[in-house]
């Protein structure tokens, strides 16, 4: 049986240590940093069957996207809450939402207090699109009280 040195159980356990207290994060989309655990788990975004059957995921046609908030407080959004990105080369780019958003801050309560969520209308568009792109509909806004921000998205295939 080899003998192992204590520098080395101790390095082990240090790399662990600090490999396990890191937190991970969403950096993947330009100008956007926040930690892994933040985004799509209290508040999420999806295409409701219901609200969304009118959606075509065609380039520029308005699109209803639906957030909930699965968390206890009320969550804010700043009018510059809403990106979209498009998929090109192999890399996230902001695209033009041909719906403007309000000026004005909303407010989503809990599903608790209001099951049905908030529609989110928008109308993604690539210029001279060709063949069906990638998008995400990435929304950040701020826990209510605390400030601490929260992000959900969704991707979807958008079509010419």
């Amino acid at each position: 049986m080899k003998k192992v040195s204590y520098t080395t159980i101790l390095s082990v356990l240090l790399m662990f240590g600090v490999v396990g207290c890191s937190k991970s994060q969403f950096d993947e989309l330009p100008g956007i940093k926040l930690d892994a655990d933040k985004v799509n788990s209290v508040f999420i975004v999806y295409e409701d069957p219901v609200g969304g059957s009118a959606n075509t995921h065609k380039n520029g046609e308005y699109l209803a996207v639906t957030g909930k908030n699965k968390g206890e407080s009320n969550i804010l959004f700043s009018p510059d809450s809403l990106k979209i990105f498009a998929k090109n080369d192999g890399e996230w780019v902001q695209i033009e939402n041909r719906i403007r958003s309000a000026h004005a801050t909303a407010v989503l309560a809990s599903e608790k207090e209001f099951p049905p969520g908030m529609i989110i209308a928008v109308a993604p568009y690539v210029p001279d699109m060709q063949t069906p792109t990638s998008i995400r509909i990435f929304l950040e806004g701020c826990v209510e009280g605390t400030n601490e921000p929260i992000a959900a998205y969704w991707d979807i295939t958008l079509q010419p």
